[in-house]
């Protein structure tokens, strides 16, 4: 289904993400605003294929959360999110007729939650668009902004389309400097891809990025550049490409950050 998207690029350029990193940051200021604390955002490439996009998000019985999820404007008409356990049973969905589905859910065990984005209705003569699904939960504090890894994600995405890259996936993250997040994302089609990592500069000091191919093999890193780093990759073999983030340094008095990965691929080198 990717080639639908190689044969966009062919016809019109670069299929450009700006109007949906517009409407995300009008949604996570409404989601701050509502004291909800930002903890976990993707964004990608959905098709109409009745199967959807599926986000992972591992929960603790009784977590209590918010799912938002928005659709690409130009070329989704109606989007749905169901969320699935793994039993595969479904726990809780939004498929009313819009495209800002909005999901509540208590978790009813532990576990790792399939929340599925899925194309109920296209704008004519398109069959994928792009979307973003934002998670959080209340807070009794004022939460910590979004706004940083939002800029950053903004401006990685608008860097690789200006070089002829089109966006494919983004995903941030929570992290302390004991652990290491993963963003997992599917890359097929493409001759040259580029993975920008970068995290809220105001409370990371160094951020470092691991690539991994479909077969777990490294294939790159870059621990140089302080709180942002680049990897560039040959999408071979193609499959489901790993990165790893590690927030190796933070800023004096803070305890976590947030960290974000953006993907982009060319069909020429």
């Amino acid at each position: 289904m990717i080639l639908a998207l190689v044969g966009l690029v062919h016809a019109e350029g670069v299929a450009s993400v700006g109007g949906v990193l517009g409407d995300l940051s009008q949604v996570l200021t409404d989601l701050e605003a509502g004291q909800i604390q930002i903890t976990h955002l993707s964004m990608g490439i959905v098709f109409d294929d009745g199967v959807g996009y599926s986000v992972p998000v591992t929960l603790g019985e009784g977590e209590d959360i918010r799912i938002v999820g928005f659709g690409d404007r130009e070329r989704i008409a109606n989007l749905d999110i169901y969320v699935f356990d793994e039993r595969g049973e479904l726990v809780a969905q939004d498929d009313a007729t819009d495209n800002l589905p909005i999901v509540p859910l208590i978790a009813p065990r532990a576990g790792t939650y399939d929340v599925r984005v899925v194309i109920a209705d296209p704008m004519p003569e398109w069959d994928l668009g792009f979307f973003a699904v934002a998670m959080g939960y209340e807070s009794a504090i004022p939460p910590v902004s979004a706004v940083e890894p939002f800029e950053v994600t903004l401006a990685a995405a608008q860097v690789l389309e200006e070089n002829g890259y089109q966006f494919i996936h983004a995903q941030w993250l929570t992290l302390s400097p004991e652990e290491t997040g993963f963003v997992q994302t599917r890359v097929d089609d493409w001759v040259m891809c580029t993975a920008y990592a970068g995290s809220s500069p105001s409370r990371t000091k160094k951020l470092d990025i691991y690539a991994a191919d479909p077969m777990d093999q490294p294939r790159g890193h870059d621990r140089r550049h302080g709180a942002l780093g680049m990897v560039d990759f040959v999408p071979v073999p193609p499959g489901e490409w790993m990165f790893a983030l590690n927030a190796r340094k933070l800023q004096r008095g803070f305890t976590d950050t947030h960290a974000v990965v953006v993907v982009g691929c060319s069909d020429e080198f």
